[in-house]
């Protein structure tokens, strides 16, 4: 009996460290989360011309040199890359972060124009372990907030008195907010764009283990944060928003789709039922995971651009 525990007990350990490895660390391919990138390939293809002029957009910019790399030093020592796409006479600046596994060319290039055309500098930063920025171990916005913090902290330096905006998508919306308790007055930020955003890593993870790969989440969670806590040196429960919502007035407008299979909808209901200061809530019909810009551009922009004009200026 005691060697079938034991072989139990590996079994299981090994398991949680397989997921803990698949969903935290850094990959070079994508093949261990091909159903989720399957996914949002397929919720794409309708808006493929959508997508492709913003993208366009930008490498239109970079081939002009009319963008500039930056970078940056995180708390923990990485070097975190950001892509500042300049404004010849910019009224503020205008800072995105990118979704879980993602990048901003991905997530953010789609839509940064408009922040552009409204008169914005626009900072598409790499979350640490993307592309130009350096990481192992994704940390579902733990360390993630602090690096926006130290972003914060470079461009109010670089830009004086320039209002800043937060915006992100999906983790980057976690992310945004979670960093939300820590920006000081003169970090010059004057609200946050959350869009399809989670309440809770670990709550996340459970929900995506068994809705992605069938398995019982609350049965392997533990041992999961165990090994981030050992390799990643993070925890996913030292952060939720809800928490760091209480000690923030920022304006917050939440956005989320209705048909969000991978966050949940109701994360953004209950951060929008929970917070007691300036906010909003947009609720995009029939929009799956950070699809409502290009589900519905019109109402989207709207929502933000009344958002933006009530409370920065």
């Amino acid at each position: 009996m005691i060697y079938l525990i034991i072989v139990i007990a590996f079994i299981y350990i090994i398991i949680s460290y397989i997921m803990f490895v698949i969903i935290c660390k850094k990959m070079k391919t994508k093949k261990p989360l091909a159903i989720i990138h399957n996914s949002v390939s397929n919720a794409l293809k309708p808006y493929e011309e959508k997508t492709k002029m913003g993208v366009a957009w930008v490498d239109n910019k970079i081939e002009n040199h009319e963008v500039e790399d930056v970078y940056i030093k995180s708390n923990d020592g990485l070097n975190l890359h950001g892509l500042l796409i300049k404004h010849e006479k910019p009224k503020g600046i205008l800072i995105e972060c990118h979704g879980y596994r993602s990048t901003a060319r991905r997530d953010l290039y789609i839509s940064c124009f408009q922040y552009y055309n409204w008169g914005y500098d626009v900072l598409l930063n790499d979350q640490r372990t993307s592309e130009k920025s350096d990481g192992k171990y994704i940390t579902f916005g733990s360390k993630e907030s602090m690096d926006i913090v130290k972003w914060c902290e470079y461009v109010s330096n670089r830009y004086s008195d320039l209002p800043i905006i937060l915006a992100g998508i999906s983790m980057g919306a976690s992310t945004v907010l979670l960093a939300a308790d820590k920006l000081k007055e003169e970090h010059h930020v004057k609200l946050i764009i959350a869009d399809s955003g989670f309440i809770s890593a670990w709550n996340e993870v459970v929900y995506a283990i068994k809705h992605y790969f069938h398995l019982p989440g609350e049965c392997f969670i533990h041992m999961i944060n165990l090994w981030c806590m050992m390799l990643g040196r993070f925890s996913l429960k030292e952060k939720n928003t809800i928490d760091v919502l209480k000690n923030t007035k920022l304006p917050i407008l939440f956005i989320h789709g209705e048909n969000d299979d991978f966050v949940p909808v109701n994360n953004s209901v209950i951060n929008y039922n929970e917070y007691k200061d300036k906010k909003e809530l947009l609720i995009i019909p029939e929009a799956n995971h950070g699809m409502g810009y290009l589900v519905d551009t019109e109402k989207y922009l709207n929502t933000i651009k009344k958002f933006i004009d009530k409370y920065v200026f």
